[in-house]
């Protein structure tokens, strides 16, 4: 196999029987060039590129991703593939981006409170099971004190990734419109259009499917007193807290769906990041 292109140190793309592939393994790349043969012995993990609708993304993705996280999240596919019907490969990216997301806001002292635990808890058994063995791994891993409420978002990102396929066309129109509608506020309040190629538009749009799901489902979740970190933010990233409650306004007069502090919470932080340059 030749390199056909080098995303990093750790990742290279080759093309076998006229399909894209993906090469992992530490250091495949170092002094190498497109064109030179892969040291086989180095591999750790290929898969198909063609197994995702969007390769671009997938491939902006790889080149962010340390190989540390790619190499856990693996590692946690393989333990969750005998409980759980998954495709591993589907997911794998999606993760190890998750992973990394979490392990730095842990290592900052940012530990965000999920609510929809209990309900993740208690009819997603084997997915919350996932979640919190996937928790043990990443705290082993990288040292750090990842919590129940993370182990949530694990499951509940692990279900997004499969329940795609059993989703009606109508729930799949809805989710869409919901995406495009929320796309469209943010657009406007910051007066431009946005690379739907980059990584950080491919984040927003994996929350809004979450929340679009959610919305869907007619689940809320009353929220108490503003905590401390939903201040800082609104302090910090005042503009993209300003933005977020148009987003909150519109949805409430259209859809009659509240959306809660800890949903806003989460929504100022991804609409600041898609405005970062």
């Amino acid at each position: 196999m030749k390199i056909f292109k080098i995303l990093n140190n750790n990742v290279v793309t080759v093309i076998e029987n006229k399909q894209e592939k993906v090469i992992m393994g530490r250091g495949i790349a170092f002094r190498a060039d497109v064109g030179d043969v892969i040291d086989e012995t180095k591999i750790q993990k290929i898969f198909l590129l063609s197994n995702y609708s969007d390769a671009d993304r997938i491939i902006s993705l790889l080149q962010t991703i340390p190989l540390e996280y790619l190499q856990l999240a693996d590692a946690i596919l393989k333990e969750a593939k005998a409980s759980l019907d998954i495709d591993a490969d589907i997911i794998f990216i999606s993760l190890s981006d998750h992973i990394k997301g979490i392990v730095d806001r842990a290592r900052k002292g940012i530990q965000l409170r999920n609510p929809l635990l209990p309900d993740i808890r208690r009819f997603y058994i084997k997915e919350f099971e996932f979640g919190l063995e996937a928790v043990n791994m990443i705290n082993q891993t990288f040292d750090v004190q990842l919590t129940e409420d993370e182990a949530a978002f694990i499951a509940l990102h692990l279900l997004t990734n499969t329940e795609d396929k059993e989703t009606s066309e109508d729930i799949a129109y809805q989710m869409t419109e919901i995406i495009h509608e929320i796309i469209q506020v943010v657009s406007d309040f910051y007066q431009q259009q946005y690379n739907e190629n980059s990584v950080n538009y491919y984040r927003f749009i994996m929350h809004l499917r979450l929340f679009a799901q959610r919305l869907l489902a007619h689940q809320t979740y009353s929220s108490a007193d503003e905590d401390e970190l939903l201040v800082a933010l609104k302090r910090k990233y005042q503009k993209a807290y300003q933005c977020a409650e148009k987003v909150r306004e519109f949805i409430k007069k259209k859809y009659a769906y509240d959306i809660t502090d800890e949903e806003l919470l989460y929504l100022t932080i991804h609409i600041n990041r898609l405005n970062q340059n």
